[in-house]
């Protein structure tokens, strides 16, 4: 990275976030502790719902997992390490990025098809909440929004779609009990 080089340039590159960012410090939740405690929650979602769709598959499921476990990784580099050099840098790192998108996908399409062959804890209906729907519904609702409601729904969208989930898998295998 060519603007940390020289410590005139990182003077300048951190005067320059902190105009854009003032008032953010001040924040109630500046030290991440919404996504210390939604990391934690993620990853239990992850494994409730692997405990779920295992009796469908147990290797299928396995994988669905560690794609998840690894997307969560991917998002806590990217927003622990790469956000704030990124905004400033106004670059955006593709590769994290990429890597999330695509491990997360591949988890949730096979938590789709898990979920569609019956065989799991959950009924079939509730693939109408999957992320993986959830995630296209948002986009779709996206492209034909205002520009900040996009950039609001393209922020928020794999998080509440996650949430949502989680929420209705919960709901359900309670009943179960």
């Amino acid at each position: 990275m060519e603007g940390w080089q020289s410590p005139v340039d990182r003077a300048a590159l951190e005067k320059r976030y902190a105009e854009r960012y003032r008032g953010f410090e001040s924040h109630p939740f500046r030290f991440g502790l919404i996504g210390t405690f939604g990391m934690f929650l993620g990853l239990f979602g992850l494994w409730h719902v692997y405990q779920a769709i295992k009796p469908a598959s147990e290797k299928l499921s396995f994988v669905a997992l560690i794609l998840g476990i690894f997307a969560y990784i991917c998002g806590i580099v990217f927003h622990t390490s790469f956000a704030f050099l990124t905004i400033a840098e106004e670059v955006f790192i593709w590769p994290v990025a990429g890597l999330f998108i695509t491990s997360m996908i591949a988890s949730v399409i096979i938590m789709f098809f898990l979920i569609s062959t019956g065989k799991t804890l959950y009924p079939r209906k509730i693939n109408f909440v999957n992320p993986l729907v959830l995630i296209i519904l948002f986009w779709l609702a996206a492209l034909i929004s205002p520009a900040k409601t996009q950039i609001l729904l393209l922020f928020i969208v794999y998080n509440t779609a996650f949430c949502i989930f989680y929420l209705a898998s919960t709901t359900v295998l309670w009943k179960k009990l």
